[in-house]
C-alpha cells in the first residue's frame, strides 16, 4: 500500500485506509483530505496499446449518471507509466451476492433491482460502451438504490476480447467465447445472468464443481482446463442455468425473461426493463420463510401462505379465518390461480 501512496495521491490529497478487493486491479479504501469524504481507488495495469487519454475520458462521462458510482478522477500516473488510476465515491451497503435468493429479496423487489440495474447499464450504451463485468459483486445497494461499480472494465462497444481481459468464465456469453467479440447484448446476457442468481441463489463457482460435472476425467493438474471447456460448452449451448437447482417459485415468466437474455437475447436495455415492466404486474410478491414455506403478501389486498407438501404447492389466505384455497401441481398452477384470485 505504502508504493501506491507515495507515488500515486500525495499531490491529490487521498489517504490509502485499507485494501478491499483483488481483482482486474488493486483497490483501495481511501480518504479523501480535502473534500473529507470516503472514496474508492483502483489502480488499473494498462497495457501499451491502451489510448490512456480516452479511457480518462470516458471515465469521467459517466459522473452523476443513473445507477452507476460516480466518478471524482480518473488518471494515468507519472511514476510507472502503466496504472490507471480511478477514483469514485465509496458506496456504503451490501452487494447483490450477499443477499441474492428469495429467503433474502422478494420476487418484485429482484425484478425491481435489475430494473434499475438496466437502467444504469442503458446510460453506458447511450454513450456507446460496455461495462463487461455485470455480476452480483459488482452491483451495490444504496439503501434500496442498486449501483453499477468497477468501471475500470469499460470499453467502446465490439471491442476484442484478449486473454488478458478479466471478464469471468461463468459471465462470458457465447460471442465471446466463439468470436472474441463483446456486445451490448453481452451486457445484457450478465444482467439475465443476475437476476437469475437474485431469484435462485448464486452460481457455483467451484472449479471441481464444473469439472465433475463434465463426467471428464481429471486431476488437479487439468481440472481448470476441463473446467473452461465445459462451461465454454454450456454457456454456447445455452444450457448453463440448467445444471444448477431452481428455487421452486422459478415460474414460467421469470424464466422466459432470462431466456430472452441469455438465448434470444435482448438488443437494448429498454427490451428488457419494458418486458420485466409487464412480467412485474402480473405476477404475486412471494418470499421465502423456510425451506417449505413462501409468502404472499398485499396481493388484491390479502396475503397467502404457500406450502410445499411432497412436491405439491397448497395455498393457504391469511387474515382472521385461515382459508384453505387448494393444492396446485406446480408453480404455474399456482400463478395462475392469482391470475383471477
Amino acid at each position: 500500500m505504502e508504493l501506491y501512496q507515495d507515488f500515486f495521491l500525495k499531490e491529490r490529497n487521498i489517504k490509502l485506509e485499507k485494501q478491499i478487493k483483488e481483482g482486474s486491479g488493486v483497490s483501495f479504501q481511501g480518504f479523501h483530505e480535502t473534500f473529507k469524504r470516503k472514496v474508492f481507488v483502483k489502480f488499473v495495469s494498462l497495457l501499451d496499446e491502451v489510448d490512456v487519454e480516452n479511457e480518462v475520458d470516458v471515465l469521467i462521462k459517466f459522473r452523476n449518471k443513473r445507477n452507476i458510482v460516480s466518478v471524482f478522477d480518473a488518471f494515468h500516473d507519472n511514476a510507472t507509466d502503466s496504472q490507471l488510476v480511478i477514483t469514485t465515491e465509496y458506496i456504503d451497503g451490501v452487494s447483490l451476492d450477499g443477499i441474492c435468493g428469495l429467503k433474502n429479496l422478494s420476487t418484485k423487489q429482484a425484478l425491481q433491482i435489475v430494473m434499475d440495474v438496466l437502467c444504469g447499464v442503458g446510460e453506458l450504451h447511450g454513450q456507446g460502451f460496455v461495462h463487461r463485468d455485470l455480476k452480483l459483486e459488482n452491483v451495490i445497494l444504496k439503501g434500496n438504490n442498486p449501483i453499477i461499480v468497477d468501471l475500470g472494465s469499460v470499453k467502446p462497444v465490439n471491442s476484442n476480447v484478449t486473454k488478458d481481459d478479466p471478464i469471468p468464465n461463468l459471465y462470458k456469453s457465447p460471442e465471446v467465447f466463439l468470436q472474441n467479440t463483446y456486445t451490448y447484448k453481452s451486457d445484457l446476457y450478465q444482467v439475465g445472468l443476475i437476476l437469475f442468481q437474485l431469484i435462485n441463489g448464486n452460481l457455483p463457482f467451484e472449479t471441481e464443481f464444473f469439472a465433475k460435472d463434465s463426467k471428464m476425467p481429471y486431476d488437479d493438474e487439468n481440472m481448470s482446463m476441463v473446467a473452461l471447456n465445459y462451461i465454454r460448452k454450456l454457456v454456447v449451448r445455452d444450457k448453463l442455468t440448467n445444471i444448477i437447482e431452481c428455487d421452486p417459485m422459478y415460474n414460467s415468466k421469470i424464466k422466459k425473461l432470462v431466456s430472452n437474455a441469455l438465448k434470444l437475447r435482448y438488443s437494448t436495455a429498454d427490451a428488457f426493463y419494458n418486458d420485466i415492466c409487464k412480467v412485474k404486474g402480473k405476477i404475486p410478491d412471494i418470499k421465502k420463510e423456510s425451506e417449505s414455506v413462501y409468502s404472499c403478501e398485499n396481493w388484491n389486498r390479502s396475503n397467502y401462505k404457500i406450502m410445499i407438501e411432497s412436491d405439491k404447492y397448497r395455498l393457504v389466505k391469511q387474515g382472521l379465518r385461515k382459508r384453505d384455497i387448494g393444492v396446485f401441481n406446480c408453480p404455474d398452477e399456482l400463478y395462475e390461480y392469482f391470475k383471477t384470485a
